[in-house]
């Protein structure tokens, strides 16, 4: 469990002491989780699912998706993102907050001929 609440942080682009002031922890006690030296606590466990809407099936057992999706959710880790330290992720955000119609079905084009890219095989009737 460690590793994925290191993965959490990484994910949404915090520092150990950001992700540690949202949890009410310190950044000491986020670094000694991530390393295992401590195990996280029940109640900061709880605190990481609902301050960042994490899955805490996943978080506990590692099954299923690391974060339940809904749109407050999903606003939720927008403004987690934003509000972080890592410029590249925030750069993505703003960028896709330019997005018009088109700039939307132009990028699903281009994921979906990646994906197919990965799985010549599927979706492939010829022969």
């Amino acid at each position: 469990m460690n590793q994925r609440i290191k993965e959490v942080r990484r994910s949404l682009g915090l520092s150990q002491e950001e992700f540690g002031r949202r949890l009410g922890i310190t950044k000491s006690t986020v670094s000694r989780i991530e390393s295992s030296s401590n195990g996280a606590s029940g109640q900061t466990v709880k605190s990481i699912c609902r301050e960042f809407s994490i899955d805490y099936a996943w978080l506990t057992t590692g099954q299923g998706e690391m974060f339940v999706e809904n749109d407050d959710q999903i606003t939720k880790l927008i403004d987690t993102v934003l509000a972080g330290e890592n410029e590249f992720a925030r750069a993505i955000f703003r960028g896709f907050a330019q997005f018009s119609a088109e700039d939307w079905q132009q990028l699903h084009g281009l994921i979906k001929k990646f994906l197919d890219g990965m799985n010549p095989d599927e979706g492939n009737d010829k022969k």
